[in-house]
């Protein structure tokens, strides 16, 4: 259940802060009652002056398909102060084939050509993917 609470959280965040989804164009967020400032600011990889927005995932996830082409779309017209990360979650050992497919696939330079084929092959050619074989 936790992890349904996180990914509603996560999810929800994502699409009022980035994507401009359910606010008013002139909408300003106020600290403290539309968001909390931590205290203690999460580690980024992005440079200084740059927003991180990183995309957590499972390639057999069914939401997460169907987010995909909606973030894919997004991303490409991201503004340039913007840094798209992408990490494949493991919530358990089966998870970890995936994962390596995705760092593989990043590794050879190959997310932008191969992320949205994996999903296909998961989700519409039915392959499990989820072993190394």
């Amino acid at each position: 259940m936790q992890r349904r609470a996180f990914s509603l959280t996560a999810a929800s965040a994502l699409a009022v802060s980035t994507l401009g989804l359910g606010l008013p164009a002139h909408a300003q967020l106020r600290e403290g009652k539309d968001y909390r400032k931590l205290d203690k600011p999460a580690p980024s990889d992005a440079p200084a002056g740059k927003v991180e927005v990183i995309e957590f995932f499972w390639y057999s996830c069914g939401h997460c398909n169907s987010f995909e082409p909606r973030f894919a779309t997004w991303k490409q017209s991201a503004p340039a102060s913007v840094v798209v990360r992408r990490v494949p979650v493991a919530f358990n050992a089966s998870f970890v084939p995936q994962q390596k497919i995705y760092y593989t696939l990043e590794g050879l330079g190959k997310v932008d050509e191969f992320h949205a084929k994996v999903f296909r092959a998961i989700h519409v050619d039915r392959l499990k993917l989820n072993k190394d074989e």
